[in-house]
């Protein structure tokens, strides 16, 4: 049985191996969750200067422009599937959304 089970596994490896984590997302985890957080609770709207504003005292300047990217990026994609990793409640994800979708800041 366990013969045939890695003989199977061996037809199916294409080579692929698991993608490898982000360094940037590893070194600023934290930072991306302070921020992803702080735009939500502050109903603030996904706007280039105001992520740089949070973003810039609390990120290496060599990653600055990088980690922005990254923050609009987890903005733009935020549901209720992941908002548990922000450390956001349904409720703040439900006002902040619903204030970006009425165009009213």
């Amino acid at each position: 049985m366990v013969d045939e089970i890695v003989r199977a596994l061996e037809q199916h490896d294409d080579g692929a191996t698991a993608e490898q984590p982000d360094p940037l997302r590893l070194r600023n985890r934290e930072q991306l969750t302070e921020v992803v957080s702080t735009i939500v609770r502050d109903d603030a709207p996904i706007e280039d200067a105001r992520i740089r504003a949070i973003t810039a005292p609390i990120v290496a300047p060599e990653d600055l422009e990088d980690f922005i990217a990254m923050a609009i990026s987890e903005l733009s994609g935020l549901h209720e599937g992941n908002l548990v990793r922000y450390r956001l409640r349904l409720s703040e994800f439900r006002r902040w959304r619903g204030r970006l979708h009425s165009g009213s800041s």
